[in-house]
């Protein structure tokens, strides 16, 4: 059974992404080699979708009025993907510095340009024309960014989207501006689809829980899936009052870089597609393990 199905018309298909763009200088300190890509969470499940042959797909970020802001314009034009959504600011483009390890890789961030997303009319124009809003912690954490995710959200409401979120509370993400428990409590209230690590559920609900008993907070919000990923463990996932349980699919692990991000990807895809819900679930994985495969 798809639950999703009564929310996807003929006329409202696609995605409408919301967060970071940003550059990932990955550096592996055994062989010493570094690479330059571009990267932010929603903005790799953007390229990932293209790359699914999934149409309609548009990122809303900013970058900087730099070499790096440029470097990432240009990879949406390559890609052929629209640069609408793309707001260039006099801030720098923001950077996050990766140490490669095969399970968990370590992360320190340069945050500058990605702080700033504002509700436009192109925003809200791909919100009326998708079937998809999806966003990440990272809007959720600075006031103007915020304060865009919370109208996108109600307009989604209002004409009936599935609403993705991405929780990953990163604690070097958090400030003075980051929401309270509470507010985001209220924000996950308006959920359908989640899909936190077991590190993110404990961030934001404390240590002490069993996943099973995790995903039943999400679940207790009124999320409609939530998917909690477990590593080389798989995933179990809560699906309308349904509990899934699914062995890794990875056969081989380089570098766990959006891993998660190529999970929501092919999750996105099996929904818009009308899979149903092992399905959605096996290409998710299926995407996430072919991620592993390569570094970034």
């Amino acid at each position: 059974m798809n639950i999703f199905r009564s929310k996807i018309t003929a006329n409202q298909k696609g995605v409408c992404l919301i967060g970071e763009a940003l550059i990932d200088i990955i550096f592996d300190q055994n062989s010493n080699d570094k690479k330059i890509i571009v990267g932010g969470s929603p903005t790799n499940i953007a390229f990932n979708l293209n790359d699914l042959n999934i149409p309609n797909i548009h990122f809303f970020g900013t970058v900087g009025n730099d070499d790096f802001g440029k470097m990432i314009i240009d990879e949406f034009m390559t890609r052929k993907l629209s640069t609408k959504g793309i707001n260039i600011h006099h801030k720098e483009t923001s950077i996050v510095k990766i140490n490669r390890t095969p399970l968990s890789p370590h992360a320190t961030f340069f945050r500058d340009a990605d702080k700033d997303i504002s509700f436009t009319y192109d925003l809200k124009e791909c919100i009326q024309n998708t079937a998809i809003l999806h966003f990440s912690y990272w809007p959720l954490s600075t006031k103007l960014s915020r304060e865009t995710v919370l109208r996108s959200i109600k307009l989604a409401k209002k004409l009936n989207m599935i609403i993705g979120f991405d929780p990953n509370i990163h604690p070097l993400l958090l400030n003075d501006e980051c929401p309270s428990f509470e507010e985001l409590l209220e924000i996950i209230k308006h959920v359908d689809i989640i899909k936190p690590s077991f590190d993110d559920a404990v961030r934001l609900f404390g240590e002490g829980y069993k996943p099973i008993e995790y995903i039943k907070m999400f679940s207790d919000l009124g999320v409609k899936l939530v998917v909690m990923t477990l590593g080389k463990d798989g995933l179990i996932a809560s699906y309308s009052n349904h509990i899934y349980v699914q062995e890794s699919l990875a056969k081989e692990i380089v570098d766990a870089t959006g891993a998660g991000d190529a999970f929501y990807s092919g999750m996105y895809a099996a929904i818009l597609n009308d899979e149903e819900i092992e399905d959605i679930l096996k290409i998710g994985s299926l995407c996430s393990a072919h991620n592993l495969k390569v570094v970034g």
